[in-house]
């Protein structure tokens, strides 16, 4: 019994010891990947370009490529894109392999529309860091032009052209030596371009003819186009900086009195952002 009294502040002791060592170690595994970070490799990640893989614009749905460079240490090492959407980084499903000279070239399939910003990311290992860049581009959409009528009194509905059926087309009803039809659709200075079908639907009388003419902010870039009964043929316009795209549809007069549709198909124009609504 004489010896149970001293044998307490040894084992107080002890205690005390114990939990130092404890505190020490874990202070040494919590600094542990600090010091591990710390000594990875710095690398370097640069982008030279965001193309279209042809062509002038980069264009939704289309093939596009990034090209850039890194550091030496980065060779052979896999680099990631990744493109902004709604304030997060999400996947493109595309990547490569920097190459032995340091120079990689990433393909993938341009999305959105608009100002677009995509990063090429290298997600680092265990001696190198990580690294990533960021650049901006302005991505084109095809857009339908059916929502953008701001005048004339062209009609929305669908229409047999040439044995095809359009959906999406602007038409106008006309008679022979009747009065022209017209129409305008917005552009705003946002478009680079614009492609129609223009043509006479299957539906009208046989030998119905129209003669079409566009405008581009008041001037005539097409006119006399003239297209019978059950043809179409396909146009194409540069626009870039236009404000207005003008349609005008009007009718020879020949003998008889002839009814039919002229129709304008499918119009789309190629866009940076869409058109102000009037």
């Amino acid at each position: 019994m004489t010896d149970a009294g001293p044998a307490r502040p040894a084992i107080a002791r002890l205690t005390a010891v114990a939990a130092i060592l404890a505190l020490a170690c874990a202070a040494v595994v919590a600094a542990a990947p600090g010091a591990d970070a710390a000594a990875r490799a710095s690398t370097t990640v640069r982008i030279a370009s965001v193309r279209p893989a042809s062509g002038d614009l980069l264009v939704a749905g289309e093939t596009a490529v990034v090209r850039g460079t890194t550091s030496a240490n980065v060779a052979g090492e896999r680099l990631v894109l990744q493109r902004e959407r709604g304030g997060r980084w999400v996947g493109t499903g595309a990547s490569a392999k920097v190459r032995a000279d340091g120079t990689y070239r990433i393909r993938f399939t341009a999305r959105g529309m608009g100002d677009a910003r995509y990063r090429v990311r290298f997600p680092g290992t265990s001696s190198k860091a990580p690294s990533r860049r960021i650049r901006e581009v302005a991505v084109w959409r095809w857009i339908s032009l059916v929502p953008y009528v701001t005048g004339g009194n062209l009609t929305v509905g669908g229409a047999n052209v040439a044995g095809l059926h359009h959906d999406r087309v602007l038409r106008a009803r006309g008679v022979d030596g009747g009065r022209p039809d017209r129409g305008t659709l917005a552009l705003t200075g946002r478009c680079d371009g614009i492609v129609v079908v223009i043509g006479v639907a299957d539906a009208s009388d046989p030998g119905f003819v129209a003669e079409f003419a566009m405008s581009l902010d008041g001037e005539e870039v097409l006119t006399g186009a003239s297209v019978a009964a059950g043809s179409s043929a396909v146009v194409a316009l540069k626009t870039t900086g236009v404000a207005e795209l003008g349609l005008e549809a009007s009718y020879p007069d020949v003998p008889g009195a002839r009814t039919g549709a002229a129709v304008w198909a499918q119009p789309q124009a190629l866009c940076r952002a869409r058109p102000l609504q009037p």
